[in-house]
């Protein structure tokens, strides 16, 4: 189980500089989250988890802020990871859940920021400039 994390970790090795590369390491850590949640033995965390992968990745705002090089959400998704490795290769149930809970209130606050930036650039893409 820790080789499949470690190997999901990987994803950080190289800074992508746009499109592909970084939707690619986007997916990498939403997966990184769905294998978390499998180790588990807990199917309904499992099957959530795999659920909102599947919207996340699916969903054209996300597909947009994805394909955006964010070097800050590159690194607190490192940061936020690994900690939460070593919580689980503690077998600290209370630590993963505080960790995760800090990373998920984190996610939350860069894709709402992220989906303002997406939006206004598609609403500025129309418009008439002399």
């Amino acid at each position: 189980d820790d080789e499949v994390l470690d190997e999901k970790m990987r994803c950080h090795d190289l800074t992508p500089t746009a499109g592909e590369g970084a939707g690619e390491q986007r997916l990498a850590e939403l997966y990184f989250h769905t294998d978390l949640a499998l180790m588990s033995k807990h199917p309904l965390l499992g099957f959530t988890c795999g659920f909102l992968v599947c919207l996340l990745k699916e969903l054209t705002v996300c597909r947009k802020i994805y394909e955006r090089p964010n070097p800050e959400l590159r690194e607190q998704g490192l940061f936020y990871q690994q900690r939460l490795i070593d919580a689980f290769r503690a077998h600290n149930a209370d630590m993963a859940s505080t960790i995760m809970r800090e990373h998920m209130n984190f996610a939350h606050k860069v894709m709402e920021t992220q989906e303002a930036v997406v939006k206004r650039e598609f609403l500025t893409l129309g418009e008439y400039k002399d």
